[in-house]
């Protein structure tokens, strides 16, 4: 049991490994990375103490630092922007969303890398994937000051041909962003990087992420930060960009699992994310499960915050339950140590019908039809979700096309046991929330069903 170290702890790391191909492993620096975590396994051993994770986070992000190490899937800053998912003879489809996934070493949560981002037939959704040290370098092409070279025209292009509210600018959960907040890039080591931000801050002027942020709102575009992006947004939060800060980090982590409560009346709203819409097509009950890797986020919307009219600030799920994986159990459990105080929680609905937690998604949107969305998870991890056929066909149909139902309905029909039905159910409905892109994307096509 890793000396007594619950295994989850090492599964942001390790997953890294057993899912990579040999010739793809990391080059020494990184097994340096993975000594340091044995050698905390053996100090936790002797001494009989526990580590938390905040040091064995600590520990591999100073072995995590160049522009260029070892990851996932993020592209070298000089690449430019990775376009995913292409086929030949897909350009025929209509454009109707781009969605741009940013990334810096090792990724945590991989949906739109994995999983085609999907509408209707004759409709495309275009996905890249490019490194949180060149958001600086889109900032510029978009704001238009300074011509696009080649290898960024087709993203310029592609984003200027669809309607704003059906771009999303998505800050994956990765190795990159700490509770200290972006990288800073440059091969700058992450042990200065505290003094090198406040230098900045100092000096004033935001980063070029707060920048590229607040130029995508503005824009009427979709921002999204989940889990260590969202802590490192907290982080670097930019008034100037982005008006004031709603959000608060929590001591407190989730581990293990959470539980999300949510109306589906309120995910059906046309300005909600068109992932979220699907999740309350999906889910009559209202309540989904998500699974937690070490470390993850608990947030939640600051009772005091500053109003402002630059944006209206939505609550759409809240964490009603989570656990730290040390047995101790959030929100709910009033006397445990994990548990949020009652006046910073967050709640959705009213009445009978209300449920209070932590901030699970919240959608900020701006005066300018701009989003930014933010999540405590990731739906790459999502374990239940209680549906029914009636609810996935329904959801297919309006969603993805009768194409989908025809085949989904024939495979039903192959399926002999109860057992089968229900697990073939749960991969529908995953399937189709991982599929959805989080932005409202209304320009695209959606059927009666």
């Amino acid at each position: 049991d890793f000396g007594g170290l619950k295994p989850f702890r090492l599964r942001r790391r390790l997953s890294d490994l057993r899912s990579t191909p040999l010739a793809s492993r990391p080059p020494p620096h990184s097994a340096s990375m993975l000594h340091r975590l044995g050698g905390l396994f053996r100090s936790r051993k002797s001494s009989g103490k526990s580590v938390p994770v905040e040091q064995m986070q600590t520990s591999v992000a100073a072995d995590n630092t160049d522009a260029d190490s070892w990851d996932d899937g993020s592209p070298a800053a000089s690449q430019g922007p990775m376009k995913l998912f292409a086929k030949k003879g897909q350009e025929r489809d209509r454009l109707v969303a781009v969605l741009v996934t940013i990334l810096e070493g090792s990724s945590y949560d991989e949906n739109f890398r994995l999983i085609e981002p999907t509408t209707v037939p004759g409709e495309r959704v275009s996905t890249y994937s490019m490194s949180c040290c060149d958001v600086g370098k889109l900032h510029l092409y978009l704001a238009g000051n300074q011509e696009a070279p080649a290898a960024w025209q087709e993203l310029v292009q592609d984003i200027r041909s669809v309607e704003p509210d059906s771009v999303t600018l998505n800050w994956e959960c990765c190795s990159g962003c700490t509770d200290q907040g972006f990288p800073l890039c440059g091969g700058v080591a992450s042990r200065g990087s505290r003094a090198l931000r406040g230098a900045r801050r100092s000096r004033g002027g935001s980063s070029p992420t707060m920048q590229l942020m607040g130029l995508a709102v503005r824009r009427g575009y979709t921002v999204m930060c989940s889990d260590f992006s969202l802590k490192a947004l907290i982080a670097e939060w930019s008034e100037e960009d982005l008006g004031p800060n709603p959000f608060v980090k929590m001591e407190a982590s989730c581990d293990s699992q959470f539980q999300l409560d949510f109306l589906p009346s309120d995910l059906s709203n046309p300005e909600v994310p068109q992932q979220l819409q699907v999740v309350g097509e999906l889910c009559a009950e209202g309540k989904a499960v998500v699974a937690a890797m070490g470390g993850t986020i608990v947030y939640t919307v600051n009772p005091r915050r500053s109003r402002t009219d630059l944006y209206d600030l939505k609550v759409l799920t809240v964490a009603s339950d989570w656990s730290d994986g040390l047995g101790r159990r959030g929100a709910v459990g009033g006397h445990d140590q994990a548990a949020m105080p009652e006046a910073m929680k967050c709640s959705v609905g009213a009445g009978e019908a209300e449920r209070r937690g932590a901030a699970g998604h919240v959608a900020l949107t701006y005066a300018s039809g701009g989003q930014l969305v933010t999540s405590m998870g990731h739906w790459i991890e999502l374990t239940r979700l209680d549906t029914s056929l009636d609810a996935v066909m329904h959801a297919a149909g309006r969603n993805f096309g009768g194409e989908e139902v025809a085949s989904m309905r024939r495979e039903w029909e192959q399926l002999k046991t109860e057992a089968d039905q229900q697990e073939q159910l749960r991969y529908w409905s995953k399937n189709m929330v991982q599929k959805s892109v989080p932005t409202r994307m209304k320009c695209r096509t959606k059927f009666s069903s």
